[in-house]
């Protein structure tokens, strides 16, 4: 399931690490999240950005979002890093 399809209350929005910045590291990361009575109690990475750092400031983020969806359910959610030029 697409975490984004669910009703969601809070989405944060990862950190974009500054070292990774500085490095010029971008990538999608896809967090596989449990949800349970609308709450984030598992989260791992199920595909890399490339970067551990970014993979770690999506896995930061998911594990904050809240849903309004009383159930239990494996969703992923898609992180992407990307520089502005």
């Amino acid at each position: 399931m697409d975490g984004e399809t669910l009703s969601i209350v809070k989405r944060v929005v990862p950190v974009y690490p500054l070292f990774s910045r500085k490095r010029g590291e971008e990538g999608k990361a896809v967090i596989l999240v449990t949800i349970q009575s609308g709450r984030v109690t598992d989260a791992e990475v199920e595909r890399s950005s490339g970067s551990t750092r970014l993979d770690a400031a999506a896995l930061r983020a998911a594990r904050q979002w809240v849903f309004s969806d009383n159930v239990t359910v494996r969703a992923r959610i898609p992180f992407l890093f990307r520089l502005d030029t």
